[in-house]
């Protein structure tokens, strides 16, 4: 039995096809939109892609969503006076689960959904929750010009998911591929020349492109597109192959930036007292007390 949504996710309207093209965008005709391919309606459902269950909803709560936009800002305020650098610098992405959100209220809303949503999802995929669980946040913003986020998994998860809360016209896709294909992790080349910073990602040594597995094969070579809007709610199982690329627009026409938040939903490993004392005990986020 799939336990019903959280009452905050159900949609009371169903959402316009946004899966055409915003303006100054161009996806190859090979990538498949999602919302039309799987029929979305206005429910919170999981449906299969390459056979893989993912999970669509909606977040009606605004009052969260405002929330979540006034944590964001602390979150800018606090890595600037830091680091000194702006807020979708990629130092602050490769951080991930490193941020550090704390109890910020909309952060730890979003917990609380993301916790109930995963419940429902994975039981729709045919499998549930364990009871001690944490939930990983944290935040991600891109502007044009931006390189997006390579291909990638989330190998340690339970369940996995982003809520997107600002989607300017001409914002990236979030791209699923055939994971039956496809490397678990993608390390795209850069031009070194054309960057001057020293994060691990765009050392000189990476002009070339280099890969962690081997490239997709068919017929298990499909991708398929997703065009977030405001409020958009996404679960998948943490093996599905998904990137963001670079926004295809020009950047000197400033689209704004790109928000969301992604989570895990992460198994605590509690080994006792021995656990603790050979460090193997394992407990992340703001719900690891006592």
């Amino acid at each position: 039995v799939v336990a019903p949504p959280p009452e905050e996710l159900r949609m009371s309207q169903p959402p316009e096809l946004t899966d055409e093209l915003a303006p100054g965008q161009t996806v190859s005709n090979w990538l498949r939109p999602l919302r039309r391919w799987l029929g979305l309606g206005a429910s919170f459902e999981t449906r299969a892609l390459f056979s893989t269950p993912v999970t669509f909803a909606k977040l009606q709560d605004k009052e969260l969503l405002q929330q979540l936009r006034s944590d964001l800002a602390f979150l800018k305020q606090r890595f600037l006076n830091e680091s000194n650098l702006p807020f979708n610098n990629d130092q602050w992405h490769a951080r991930q689960r490193e941020q550090e959100l704390g109890d910020l209220p909309g952060v730890a809303g979003l917990r609380s959904v993301a916790e109930r949503a995963c419940a429902t999802h994975n039981l729709a995929a045919g499998g549930q929750s364990p009871a001690n669980v944490d939930v990983v946040v944290w935040a991600a913003s891109l502007v044009p010009g931006d390189p997006g986020h390579q291909k990638h998994t989330h190998f340690d998860a339970l369940c996995t998911g982003v809520l997107y809360l600002d989607t300017p016209p001409g914002s990236a896709p979030i791209i699923f591929s055939d994971p039956r294909g496809t490397p678990r992790m993608w390390m795209e080349g850069r031009e070194a020349a054309a960057r001057t910073d020293s994060n691990w990602r765009l050392r000189p040594a990476m002009v070339n492109a280099q890969w962690l597995g081997t490239p997709a094969v068919v017929p298990f070579s499909g991708r398929a597109a997703f065009f977030p809007s405001e409020g958009d709610l996404l679960l998948f199982p943490p093996w599905l192959t998904h990137e963001v690329p670079e926004a295809d627009v020009d950047i000197d026409a400033a689209i704004g930036e790109r928000t969301s938040f992604a989570f895990d939903l992460l198994p605590r490993y509690d080994f006792g007292a021995w656990g603790s004392s050979a460090g193997l005990n394992a407990c992340r986020g703001t719900a690891c007390e006592g």
